[in-house]
């Protein structure tokens, strides 16, 4: 099975690349733009208020947020092939359906992206003066173990609302739309959930939405301990595997039954 899950990956990442790197690269400039924009605000707003995070601070979670948001926001081609039923097809490979989906995952989106826009932005800002390092070397292992973590999360969460998707029929691709604009907000991916109002910050730390992306960065950055974060990430992560579990074969079952 590692065999087929590595040759889907080359698969995939060869697709990806088929018409050259300029096509690839073009597909992240708004990405880029995305991040100057966000550290001309912090920039802005920490010369003109006092905010929990230092503007430096600031200036390192958008870098990472954006250096790591294909693992922070999850998206797989498991929506489509459940909307379209496309999914018959991929049974006929000699790999399990989840892992499927996650090697086409890491081929389409995970190796193109750092090619194009994680490991030059590292570079460009590193040169700019923004810090990329972890605040220590524990807070870096820690903050890689939560990553891996938010990442097996994600990847869970894009399951569950594939599975749900189906049903939406034509209004698939604006719930798709609407359901990134929430993650970005409620995970803290593009404004730390440290610099919003308090009753705010401490509600949305509650939910399951945190553990994406703002637990891995804040324990990467040594702003919070990681024993509890980490406790919850692997709550978090058993209960949404287990739904993920349960609904995607219901779903399944339903599309077979219907003729995909």
């Amino acid at each position: 099975m590692f065999k087929s899950f590595i040759i889907t990956i080359k698969i995939s990442y060869n697709q990806e690349f088929s018409g050259g790197l300029l096509p690839v690269f073009k597909k992240q400039l708004l990405n880029y733009i995305w991040f100057y924009f966000m550290c001309q605000i912090w920039l802005f707003i920490g010369q003109n208020s006092e905010m929990s995070l230092t503007t430096s601070q600031l200036l390192t979670y958008s870098l990472l947020s954006t250096v790591f948001r294909p693992q922070m926001d999850i998206i797989t081609p498991a929506t489509s092939s459940m909307w379209e039923g496309s999914i018959i097809g991929r049974y006929t490979r000699p790999m399990p359906i989840f892992s499927s989906f996650i090697a086409e995952t890491i081929g389409k989106i995970w190796i193109p992206t750092f090619f194009t826009l994680s490991f030059p932005l590292i570079v460009l800002a590193s040169i700019a003066g923004i810090n990329p390092l972890p605040d220590s070397f524990y807070t870096g292992i820690m903050g890689m173990i939560s990553l891996l973590l938010s990442v097996s999360l994600g990847f869970a969460m894009d399951f569950i609302f594939a599975a749900l998707a189906m049903h939406l029929k034509d209004k698939c691709w604006a719930a798709l739309q609407i359901r990134e604009s929430l993650l970005n907000l409620l995970t803290g991916a593009v404004i730390p959930l440290n610099v919003m109002p308090l009753p705010v910050g401490n509600f949305l730390r509650l939910l399951p939405f945190a553990s994406l992306a703002s637990v891995p960065i804040n324990i990467y950055m040594g702003i919070i301990k990681p024993a509890n974060a980490l406790l919850m990430q692997v709550v978090w992560n058993v209960l949404f595997w287990t739904i993920a579990s349960i609904v995607y074969k219901k779903s399944e079952e339903e599309m077979i039954s219907f003729g995909g």
